[in-house]
């Protein structure tokens, strides 16, 4: 077992007037003790490291009354909390998403789609389309079902060493 060490901080702002909505979000934490093998940063050694994350997203809505568009960007970063060298690893991933819901009585149909970007500093990098279907359906006033389904598609990667992979 090991212990975790971490602090954080959050700020979020919004912004309503009649049918837009826009909200802006930063989060930031810093973790510190993490095992080897816990599936986060690890150096050359295979040892735990110090990471830092910091997340920006901004995004909003519209309500036209018979649908309501939405978009959103994003932005996360992590990397080594130690002092930057030559050898800092760090990471970046990069989403935009748009979409509509349209309600017809009481169920509400959902489509989504987004692009979505990864890289380090390994030079291992990413990108993918996703696309989202779903519906709610409110049974009651404080009961509400729903359905998604979902697909990434063309998601490729490259390696440092200039390998190709993807789905």
């Amino acid at each position: 077992t090991s212990s975790v060490d971490a602090n954080g901080m959050g700020l979020s702002a919004t912004y309503t007037a009649g049918p837009l909505y826009v909200g802006l979000a930063y989060d930031t934490a810093k973790t510190a003790g993490l095992a080897a093998n816990t599936g986060v940063v690890t150096n050359a050694a295979g040892a735990g490291v110090a990471v830092k994350h910091a997340a920006t997203i901004l995004g909003g809505t519209y309500n036209f009354g018979v649908a309501k568009l939405f978009a959103n960007y994003g932005v996360n970063k992590a990397s080594d909390a130690a002092t930057p060298t030559a050898s800092t690893f760090s990471q970046t991933s990069k989403q935009f998403n748009v979409g509509v819901q349209v309600p017809f009585g009481a169920a509400t149909l959902l489509v989504g789609a987004g692009k979505n970007k990864f890289s380090d500093s390994t030079d291992f990098t990413g990108s993918g389309t996703d696309v989202l279907v779903g519906l709610n359906y409110q049974l009651s006033p404080r009961t509400q079902v729903y359905a998604r389904a979902g697909t990434v598609d063309k998601a490729s990667f490259k390696t440092a060493g200039g390998a190709s992979f993807g789905s």
